[in-house]
């Protein structure tokens, strides 16, 4: 599928070589909207002109050029100063080109909602639930998911990239927000979840980072990384329940709440529609997991 470069940041550079944009980028397939952050689009964006100029051979792929290099580029020394980055900036930007490139090009390691019939098997549980023609912004996020399970097993964790994301998208559709109960970010979830809370004995309850060594803030919930890592370690509370012997049953605790899954285990409540269409779509998107 072709880009789509209607970044106003793209439109500017590709004033500065439009053919040479054109052939390379265009051809090659790069999702620049992929990168949120808007410095580090930049830093991509002056970087592209290197990294085609020097050519995509498995020497530039396997081993990136240090800094000294980078910054020997005229080209990307004037795109820094225009916007106002550091040279860092312009490395990092760089790098996760790169990073972007071997995910979308070399391997493939997290499944994309624009793989063939992803949007369908989804929207056939619940007509419209996603919209194919926001595939970039679903698959907007796959370098923070991939960095995050990455650090997670380097500390011996078992992390899933494709559970993590099948979660963000039906818990948000990729576009966190506070919702009408209160539950925020990409994982839709609320402090004392966090954080824990006293219930009204004076007990207290701890959240996850208590549980699990962690500090996370509300504020990381907004952030694609933290917020999967976040998922990873609320997953992996959920799966030491007695009341959760299956992905299906961890899925409704993450939906509905532990307790609630074990009043419907024990026949004192109905399972709501909500919860029952997510395990619908979860079971849809398992078909796409690359792991």
């Amino acid at each position: 599928m072709r880009a789509k470069l209607v970044n106003e940041s793209l439109d500017r550079f590709a004033l500065l070589n439009n053919d040479f944009l054109a052939e390379n980028v265009l051809n090659e397939k790069i999702d620049i909207n992929a990168i949120a952050n808007k410095s580090k689009k930049l830093g991509v964006l002056a970087s592209m002109f290197l990294m085609f100029a020097v050519g995509k051979s498995p020497e530039i792929q396997n081993k990136l050029p240090d800094k000294d290099k980078l910054q020997d580029s005229p080209s990307l020394i004037t795109m820094a100063e225009q916007d106002h980055l550091s040279r860092d900036d312009v490395f990092n930007g760089f790098t996760d080109m790169l990073n972007l490139y071997k995910v979308e090009k070399v391997e493939k390691k997290i499944m994309s909602a624009g793989d063939k019939g992803f949007i369908e098997s989804v929207n056939k549980i619940q007509p419209g639930r996603l919209d194919s023609a926001k595939i970039a912004r679903y698959d907007k996020f796959d370098i923070d998911i991939l960095k995050a399970v990455a650090s997670l097993n380097a500390k011996g964790e078992n992390a899933n990239a494709d559970l993590i994301k099948a979660i963000m998208i039906i818990e948000t559709g990729m576009n966190p927000v506070k919702n009408r109960l209160g539950f925020e970010g990409f994982p839709q979830t609320k402090e004392h979840i966090i954080n824990g809370w006293e219930d009204d004995e004076g007990k207290f309850h701890p959240g996850i980072n208590q549980k699990h060594g962690t500090s996370f803030t509300m504020k990381d919930m907004y952030n694609a990384e933290k917020s999967a890592e976040f998922i990873h370690y609320y997953m992996k509370g959920l799966q030491k329940s007695k009341w959760v012997t299956s992905l299906d049953d961890m899925i409704i605790a993450y939906n509905w709440g532990m307790g609630n899954l074990a009043k419907w285990k024990k026949k004192e409540k109905a399972l709501p529609e909500e919860s029952v269409n997510y395990v619908k779509f979860l079971n849809a998107m398992k078909d796409y997991f690359v792991s």
